[in-house]
């Protein structure tokens, strides 16, 4: 005996279908039982359809239908030989009671989850701190570049200024100099005339 489940709204099983097959046999007679006694036809929450390979019980799943379901096969011929299933317990509630184990392995994942996204953002935080210390850095450097740039147009002003004012003063200093040779030559010639002038003289 093997049963499938119906499912309804927000995944809770609303039904069942029990099937029950012998492998060998002639001529079998199927009967269920809920708690020791038999369900035949159709009931309030069941319905019986037999086949001749097997037996599938239609079962509306609540508070009636709670209880121990098992298959009789036997011989319809003499009725003596009987097979009985192994029993089965079925409850609404223990049916749609979700497993200790599913429990912990999706609070599991989502727990998971949200540890991925929180690392992800604190990842992202620091990636857009380091981008902006990148980017204010890039924009030091290029404003120190600048300046310095400047500075030396300054510089380079100054320094023409300097060489230039370097320039008159060694020009002067030149004229300074001519005008000083020009003066001791003056003075020597002057002093070559005066010492030939007195030698005539006497």
């Amino acid at each position: 005996m093997h049963y499938d489940t119906d499912v309804g709204e927000n995944f809770s099983i609303v039904g069942l279908r029990f099937y029950c097959s012998v492998e060998r046999g002639t001529f079998p007679q199927y009967r269920w039982f809920l708690n020791g006694t038999v369900l035949e036809g159709r009931g309030d929450f069941y319905w019986v359809e037999n086949q001749p390979e097997q037996s599938i019980l239609l079962l509306s799943v609540g508070r009636s239908s709670a209880g121990t379901y098992h298959c009789d096969v036997s011989n319809s011929f003499d009725g003596t030989t009987v097979i009985s299933s192994e029993e089965r317990y079925i409850d609404k509630e223990v049916l749609n009671h979700l497993p200790t184990m599913v429990v912990a392995v999706v609070f599991g994942c989502f727990l998971f989850l949200v540890t991925l996204v929180t690392t992800c953002c604190f990842i992202g935080l620091l990636y857009r701190k380091r981008q902006c210390l990148v980017e204010k850095s890039t924009l030091d450097l290029k404003l120190g570049l600048e300046m310095h740039n400047i500075m030396d147009e300054e510089e380079y002003m100054e320094d023409e200024g300097v060489v230039r004012a370097a320039r008159i003063i060694d020009s002067d200093q030149e004229e300074v100099e001519s005008t000083d040779e020009w003066l001791q030559l003056q003075q020597e010639l002057k002093k070559t005339l005066e010492d030939e002038i007195p030698e005539k003289s006497f």
